[in-house]
């Protein structure tokens, strides 16, 4: 078997690679590929030859399928055919970020782990990676994602290995830190552009350095978490140990010192002297992307009332010091009385410090973000570029910008790109910003980033339909079966509904687009979408049984089609019931506020059961004036079940799909002992 594969050949290969269990007819090929009938038809009569794909017959239909064992086998020979398995994506989390973050994680890890971690046949690690603003999605590749964490569970059998990346992290972010605080007086609004790109390089060097560890952070408490799971083999015992003994922080401790001032009856100006200097300190917390605005005086005099009213007459002395050390002390009095190895101790230990590391290394990166900002704005008004847009560039970028102003046209035609939208990805070790919503979901297509392959909807990837008002989007579908469901639709959101009546038009002048399964040009639907010049497609038959709430669609009411570009989770509530798991616990019945961002003009009241996608250090002012925590993040070792136990807030993780499928004023009762969460109407819960 010495002949290569031809062209055709690959090209089938390949196709029936990425999608392995599917069988795939002639026309199939045909569309997918682009070759010509007779070139498929050959290709499929050469690899049927060779036994790399399975055939059957149904009346004159020819269904191919691959043969995945002997293609393994056969792929080891082959030059021209370098992919011997698809490339699975999986999404890890939703994060909102900006470019230079993003780009420099990429970079940063690539060079760190292709240093650090050296794999056989010179293999490389961290290769992969995708995020996209439109749905603030982090994809990897999986079987990148897997080999990464066995690896590093295979350094994780040396003690020191851990111990000398937490040292390690500790380092690099102190050096950001320290770099960062003094760039605001190294320039001027005279400085010339060779000396803000200095600075900027300087600053680059220390962001991108500190970037693996969030990675390598991660997979080390991963990998430490599994070896506890499968020493202990009990998931009870294993939450127990872990849950955090470090609760407190600092911002957490100077605003308990000022609460102690309120309380000591403190003249009213040094008082707010006190948050003034306190404002100062933690402005950075909201400054998830230099783009975000620090927070006010205003909004940490609103969380220090909450805090206080929240702590009512607690001992102010016992919560800032001794709860620490109770805990640790109960821990290691657990740990001894379980008579456990040395090795398991030391790793309950390495885990509780990771915890911490978790909250520290966001911190720097926040206040990194504060400091660079100004710089980045003073870079802006030089060129006359709008302040918010300069962050739609990338440090280098901007660096380029500064070396060669006659780019500006360039960057300017990016920038009004990027606003619709924007992607980063790494393939195959290279780092692409991908601009504007149409060539992000041309990438999407290309590169294949979605959770399941389209074929898995029910067999269907595109659903048709007739166009009733013109218009191509993309956006978050809505399922509404019934008008009893209306009340949870979303400003900007795409309504995907069976048909609709005059009741639907509240709903509709929110939405994007309409998709319905019923109905003609002359439908209720149609003539609304007309007049509000809304994107609509009807007559679909089968929209609502495929599309899920919360997937990712295009609508292009021009050729009638619906695309589901990238398929999350499916959601849905049980009998009226949301699942998830017990961080701390408690049962409070209140009504919700869900944050997308921690956007510091947004002034909440105390008192509600906040829904967040995961408690970043940004959310912590509404933290402190929440009644409860309702979080779609999962991990035990995550900044909210940190946060919940050093408030004693009643917190439910893992609940997928809470910030789309709840709503803003919905009444639940949260039962946080069993993980439950349900819907109150009328008084009663349902």
């Amino acid at each position: 078997m010495s002949r290569k594969l031809s062209t055709a050949e690959t090209k089938l290969l390949q196709l029936l690679q990425q999608q392995p269990e599917k069988e795939f007819h002639l026309n199939e090929f045909i569309r997918e590929t682009g070759l010509l009938p007779r070139s498929v038809s050959l290709a499929v009569n050469q690899l049927q030859k060779r036994d790399l794909i399975d055939e059957k017959r149904i009346g004159n239909l020819r269904l191919i399928k691959l043969n995945k064992l002997n293609t393994v086998k056969f792929s080891v020979g082959v030059t021209n055919f370098k992919e011997t398995s698809p490339i699975v994506w999986q999404k890890i989390l939703n994060r909102k970020t900006w470019i230079g973050f993003q780009v420099e994680l990429n970079e940063g890890c690539k060079e760190y782990f292709g240093n650090m971690l050296q794999q056989p046949n010179n293999k490389k690690l961290y290769q992969y990676n995708w995020y996209n603003s439109i749905t603030e999605s982090v994809y990897v590749v999986m079987d990148e994602f897997l080999l990464h964490g066995r690896i590093i569970g295979q350094n994780l059998s040396s003690p020191k290995y851990a111990e000398s990346i937490i040292k390690d992290c500790y380092n690099s972010a102190q050096k950001l830190l320290d770099y960062s605080k003094g760039i605001n007086s190294n320039y001027t609004t005279k400085t010339d552009n060779e000396q803000l790109v200095n600075i900027l390089h300087e600053f680059q060097i220390r962001y991108k350095r500190l970037m693996p560890h969030l990675v390598l952070g991660t997979s080390i408490e991963y990998g430490l978490l599994e070896l506890l799971k499968k020493a202990l083999d009990d998931e009870k015992l294993v939450k127990e140990l872990i849950s955090p003994i470090y609760t407190t922080w600092d911002e957490y401790s100077d605003s308990l010192n000022i609460i102690k001032s309120i309380k000591n009856k403190k003249p009213f100006e040094e008082i707010i002297a006190f948050i003034s200097e306190h404002t100062n300190k933690y402005a950075y917390l909201s400054m998830q992307s230099p783009a975000d605005t620090p927070l006010t005086l205003n909004n940490f005099v609103d969380s220090i009332i909450s805090l206080y009213q929240k702590l009512g007459n607690k001992s102010l002395n016992i919560i800032a010091t001794d709860v620490q050390k109770e805990k640790t002390t109960k821990l290691e009095a657990k740990l001894n009385q379980l008579k456990l190895t040395s090795r398991i101790k030391q790793i309950v230990w390495l885990l509780q410090k990771y915890m911490y590391l978790r909250t520290y290394r966001i911190n720097i990166i926040y206040q990194s973000h504060l400091f660079i900002r100004q710089l980045l704005i003073c870079i802006a008004d030089r060129f006359r570029i709008e302040k918010d847009n300069i962050f739609l560039l990338s440090i280098d970028e901007i660096t380029k910008l500064l070396k060669n102003p006659n780019l500006l046209r360039k960057y300017l035609n990016m920038i009004n790109q990027r606003k619709k939208g924007w992607a980063v990805l790494m393939w195959k070790g290279k780092v692409s910003i991908i601009s504007g919503s149409d060539n992000v979901l041309v990438a999407i297509e290309k590169y294949n980033i979605k959770r399941k392959s389209l074929d898995e909807l029910r067999g269907k990837k595109i659903i048709v339909g007739s166009p009733a008002f013109y218009g191509k989007v993309t956006g978050i579908a809505r399922v509404i079966k019934s008008l009893s469901d209306m009340n949870t639709f979303k400003e900007g959101e795409i309504l995907v509904t069976t048909m609709t009546t005059p009741d639907f038009t509240p709903v509709m002048a929110k939405a994007k687009a309409f998709v319905t399964d019923e109905g003609g040009i002359t439908c209720h639907a149609a003539i609304v979408a007309r007049e509000m010049k809304i994107p609509c497609i009807v007559g679909t038959r089968v929209a609502t049984q495929i599309i899920k709430t919360g997937q990712f669609i295009e609508v292009n009411a021009v050729s009638g089609r619906v695309i589901i570009l990238e398929d999350s989770d499916s959601f849905e509530i049980t009998e009226n019931t949301m699942q998830g798991l017990s961080a701390y616990p408690g049962v409070i019945k209140a009504k919700i506020k869900i944050l997308h961002s921690p956007n510091v003009e947004q002034l909440i009241r105390s008192g509600y059961i906040l829904v967040l996608k995961a408690a970043e250090p940004a959310f912590l002012p509404f933290v402190y004036k929440a009644k409860a925590l309702i979080l779609e993040e999962d991990s035990f070792t995550s900044h909210g079940n940190f946060y919940a136990n050093a408030l004693n807030i009643p917190t439910i993780l893992g609940v997928k799909g809470a910030t789309i499928l709840l709503n803003d004023n919905m009444e639940v009762v949260l039962d946080a002992t069993r993980g439950q969460i349900k819907i109150v109407k009328n008084n009663q819960v349902l």
